[in-house]
């Protein structure tokens, strides 16, 4: 992951054979010690470019509205 930080945790996750969430666990931990840069793009696998964003962008919540009757709603 050193050399290739860039790459994406399922990549990384398929040349090591170990679960993604695993690899994740390690990049945030090599992140925040300062061993790794945090990259804003991972490397798209079919392309090669720095294109994919390293997060998914966040969800907002549900709006919720007020009835007449005091019910709030979805």
């Amino acid at each position: 992951m050193k050399d290739t930080p860039e790459k994406s945790n399922r990549q990384i996750a398929r040349m090591l054979g170990v679960h993604h969430d695993t690899v994740r666990k390690h990049r945030e931990d090599l992140e925040e010690s300062g061993q790794i840069d945090h990259f804003s793009k991972r490397e798209d696998p079919r392309t090669g470019d720095l294109s994919q964003p390293a997060e998914k962008p966040k969800k907002k919540s549900p709006r919720k509205c007020l009835l007449a009757n005091d019910m709030w709603v979805e």
